[in-house]
């Protein structure tokens, strides 16, 4: 079985391989040989180092990871940073999953700890701006 198959065809869905030559068959809006696989046997996979296994998640969490952003008000630039930190957080922590069956917690747990550190970070240089802003004398008025 290659990264182009359906899983569902043998049950097999160890047997797809990150270095298999066909895996750049599956492009965008192609088919999706991991779309029945649950949560936690593709991060399974993942830890593994499938990229098609990668992908697929990305895929069926990226709008999670959108909704805790936007729930917390973050603009389009700050919604992207919170995303991007994220994935980069899965990435640097899915050989250390305990409990990969929670992957959507983990998640939504990390883009809203980001989103609030972003926040945090807003607030500091509001208040560092209006602390460091050169006082403006009150005007003396004249009187005659």
């Amino acid at each position: 079985m290659n990264d182009t198959t359906s899983a569902g065809d043998t049950g097999r869905v160890d047997a797809l391989r990150p270095n298999d030559p066909d895996r750049h068959q599956v492009r965008r809006g192609g088919p999706r040989p991991l779309a029945a696989v649950d949560d936690a046997a593709l991060v399974g996979l993942v830890q593994r180092g499938s990229q098609i296994a990668w992908d697929e998640l990305v895929r069926r969490f990226t709008g999670l990871v959108a909704a805790v952003a936007r729930s917390h008000g973050m603009s389009a630039h700050d919604a992207a940073d919170v995303a991007q930190i994220t994935w980069l957080q899965l990435y640097r922590h899915v050989g250390g999953l305990r409990r990969p069956e929670r992957i959507a917690g983990w998640l939504a747990t990390t883009a809203r700890r980001e989103c609030l550190r972003i926040i945090g970070e807003s607030h500091d240089a509001v208040r560092s701006r209006r602390e460091n802003a050169p006082r403006v004398p009150t005007p003396v008025r004249w009187t005659r």
